[in-house]
């Protein structure tokens, strides 16, 4: 008797620990890596900005750290855009460039109270950084009429650069089939720092960049429209 007193003993114990030490989460699974894209644009209709759409892509990475709350990170990539803007130097005319960025984020996710993470519901908040560069500034100059080419300067590269940061709150749902396969789906609204809507630094209103100090602003626009609304698709595996 004291022999299956003991063994029950121990199996309680052993239950117990168990317990306490596995994560919460999906059936104790509690890493989520994805691949994750991204679709916002803009419309003329408003006039805020010339017609322009993004197609941003990726992947994040979230671990599940309690019953509802994960964390983070996600790095997305943007399709080069073609900015239909003119802009000049004292020898040549430009008509358009290609800006590529990058964004890196830092993911904070809250779940339904609810529902245990990560099915159903939620939200993330993200910090993100934009790293934006543009590969052809100076490749597509016209010669200005009277202008003597070779008092003009010869660029070492044609490669620009400038950077943003901004925040965005996602609002999501998640399902998981077959116990793996992750698809989340949703939408974000977020505001970036460096923008003509924030300063005075370019009227949005216009269609002409004369100089580099505008094309600086007018690149973060695109940082602004291709961040404030968009929808958003997540696919991978939950380990």
């Amino acid at each position: 008797m004291k022999r299956y007193t003991l063994y029950i003993l121990l199996l309680f114990l052993f239950s117990t620990f168990n317990l306490k030490a596995q994560n919460t989460g999906y059936l104790g699974k509690h890493i989520i890596l994805s691949l994750e894209g991204t679709f916002s644009g803009t419309s003329n209709i408003l006039k805020l900005h010339k017609k322009q759409f993004w197609l941003k892509y990726g992947g994040s990475a979230e671990f599940i750290v309690a019953k509802r709350l994960g964390l983070g990170f996600s790095i997305l990539r943007s399709s080069p855009t073609h900015m239909k803007f003119n802009y000049e130097d004292y020898c040549y005319n430009y008509s358009g460039y290609d800006v590529a960025s990058n964004t890196y984020s830092i993911d904070l996710y809250l779940y339904n109270n609810k529902i245990t993470a990560p099915i159903g519901k939620f939200m993330r908040f993200q910090i993100s950084y934009f790293d934006n560069r543009i590969s052809n500034l100076y490749a597509n100059g016209i010669l200005k009429k009277g202008v003597d080419p070779y008092s003009c300067p010869e660029y070492n590269t044609n490669l620009y650069h400038n950077w943003n940061i901004g925040t965005n709150l996602f609002y999501g749902k998640r399902r998981i089939l077959y116990d793996v396969l992750d698809i989340s789906y949703g939408f974000q609204l977020g505001i970036t720092l460096f923008n003509g809507i924030l300063s005075s630094e370019l009227n949005i209103f216009s269609s002409d960049v004369s100089t580099i100090d505008n094309i600086n602003t007018q690149v973060r626009n695109g940082n602004f429209f291709s961040y404030v609304i968009a929808l958003k698709v997540n696919i991978g595996f939950v380990l």
